[in-house]
């Protein structure tokens, strides 16, 4: 604990004070917020603790009986689906002895038994068997007081599963209402996830450096090079959220995406129908939901991507797409679908080089005495976030 009140009291003096400053004139955060085991921490306390955070997809439990494991930032959890469909979270632990219950998903499941002293409980967390408890073949001990999993409050939007680890959040509606807003235009509600379409990474640093490459879009010209020409930008900040949109014309938007294989061009994805045959309109919006997750969307789809931090050096993107219903399955759609998959993992690759370079110069920048500057016209959205990092390690919310 001296640690982390060493810690906060270096935010509060050495670092908001810069940070805080306009965007133009702002200092980002220092190399051991990066790093500092205590920094991760005190995020693990905070950041990852308060509030709703997208942790799995709905399409990892599909079916009742269906049981998930999460690790999120260190916190262990479990997500079952009961043979009444209903999706339940809890802590991955034993409340016996604080055993782990299960280290991988598994499906059929009725019940959970601990591999330890087998306390066994089924997919509501109720409590059904503590076998030899009471001595051999004795299976109950009045003098002992034993009890369920311990539960989360649990949500689904967007195929996303959201827990509130800390029960103080209020409600997921309440909570993701902000962003629902600010994407209102795009008509999430006509999108399905597309099946067996992925993209999974583990990029080798801290996750505030992943997000910030996800939130700004001045780099694609030098690493992303295939998208083509940039359009309109907007770097969007707001209530527990934040983001880039880009406005370009149709066939601007539509040539974004690589040829097809061979150049033959797929039959094309349906797009969403508030969209404009002509001029210039919000081509593409995304939106992080600090800490997690990121929705992108784009003229004929919307990737959704679960930033899960593994410790403070390793990062694992999850990515899921959604696709107008009569899109999201089927073989008439499979090869655009394809291509859109296809092109993300070319855009997640690319930027593994960037975040590796990054957190590889931390040491440096220690050296250096180095802080970071920031694009008054790309880079507000970055700034805010690190702000608002800041001030969540501090037990604040600037929204």
């Amino acid at each position: 604990m001296a640690a982390e009140a060493g810690l906060r009291e270096r935010l509060e003096r050495e670092v908001l004070p810069d940070l805080l400053r306009p965007v133009g004139e702002a200092r980002g955060l220092p190399h051991w917020a990066y790093t500092d085991p205590a920094a991760w921490e005190l995020e693990r306390r905070t950041v990852f603790r308060e509030g709703w955070i997208g942790v799995a997809y709905d399409s990892d439990l599909p079916k009742p009986g269906d049981c998930f494991p999460v690790e999120y930032a260190g916190h262990r959890l479990l997500l079952t689906r009961g043979q009444d469909g209903v999706l339940r979270a809890f802590h991955n632990l034993c409340p016996h002895r604080g055993m782990p219950l299960l280290d991988a998903p598994r499906s059929n499941c009725r019940t959970i038994a601990c591999p330890w002293h087998a306390w066994t409980f089924g997919l509501d967390g109720a409590l059904v068997a503590t076998p030899n408890i009471g001595g051999v073949n004795r299976h109950a001990d009045p003098s002992a007081e034993p009890v369920g999993l311990a539960p989360l409050a649990c949500g689904t939007w967007l195929g996303v599963v959201f827990v509130d680890i800390s029960g103080r959040a209020g409600s997921l509606a309440d909570w993701l209402a902000p962003m629902q807003a600010r994407l209102a235009a795009f008509d999430l509600a006509l999108t399905e996830e597309a099946p067996g379409e992925a993209v999974d990474h583990v990029y080798p640093a801290n996750w505030k450096q992943v997000i910030e490459g996800a939130v700004e879009d001045y780099h694609i010209p030098w690493v992303h090079k295939q998208v083509g020409p940039q359009g309109r930008y907007e770097a969007v900040v707001g209530q527990r959220f934040l983001g880039v949109s880009s406005w370009r014309d149709m066939a601007t938007a539509k040539a974004r995406l690589p040829p097809g294989p061979d150049g033959v061009e797929p039959e094309p994805l349906p797009l969403f129908p508030h969209l404009p045959a002509s001029g210039e309109f919000e081509a593409s919006l995304i939106l992080t939901m600090v800490p997690s997750p990121v929705v992108a969307a784009q003229i004929g789809h919307v990737a959704v991507s679960l930033y899960v931090p593994l410790d403070p050096t390793r990062t694992l993107v999850r990515r899921r797409f959604r696709f107008l219903r009569e899109a999201a399955s089927g073989e008439r759609h499979a090869a655009a679908r394809r291509r859109v998959r296809d092109s993300w993992q070319i855009v997640t690759d690319q930027d593994a080089w960037v975040h590796e370079a990054i957190q590889g110069s931390l040491a440096a920048r220690e050296a250096a005495g180095f802080r970071a500057r920031f694009s008054p016209f790309w880079e507000g959205a970055v700034h805010h976030f690190q702000a608002l990092v800041a001030a969540r390690m501090l037990g604040r919310d600037l929204g």
